[in-house]
């Protein structure tokens, strides 16, 4: 069986129950929301949903994807969260609609010590250790064993 994994997907989701169903979804609503006061200077791998969907169909329907049995990170480009927000934040009216009045609140960055101790007491910023303060860039080369 092959697994596909985005790490960070973005896109509009499916049904309005989704925003609070992965990790993705609830970054985003959080930082349109003006529920995020930090952030942590990491560079994620992020994917649109719809290639996350198109992929999906050709691991099923590719005769060269027929019977293997391997894990794909999907990323079209690395994107730092500083550039998440700040895209967020350019299109928050359209995004939440012209009759929002919310106020955008400044977000700063927190370093990496405090991330380390957040992650012992939030589960979910544990996944981004290992980006802190690093460049990620993905090629397609298979991972050395």
């Amino acid at each position: 069986m092959t697994a596909l994994l985005p790490y960070f997907f973005v896109g509009r989701p499916l049904y309005p129950g989704a925003a609070q169903s992965n990790s993705s979804c609830k970054a985003i609503a959080q930082i349109v929301n003006n529920e995020m006061q930090v952030y942590p200077n990491v560079c994620l791998p992020a994917t649109a949903v719809e290639d996350v969907a198109q992929a999906h169909i050709v691991s099923c329907l590719a005769p060269k994807m027929q019977g293997r049995n391997d894990r794909f990170l999907l990323s079209a480009q690395s994107v730092w969260y500083r550039e998440i927000i700040d895209a967020l934040r350019s299109n928050q009216k359209e995004i939440l609609g012209d009759s929002s009045k919310k106020k955008i609140k400044k977000v700063r960055k927190i370093g990496p010590t405090q991330l380390w101790v957040a992650s012992f007491f939030f589960k979910e910023t544990q996944h981004l250790l290992p980006f802190i303060n690093t460049d990620l860039k993905i090629d397609g080369v298979p991972a050395q064993q």
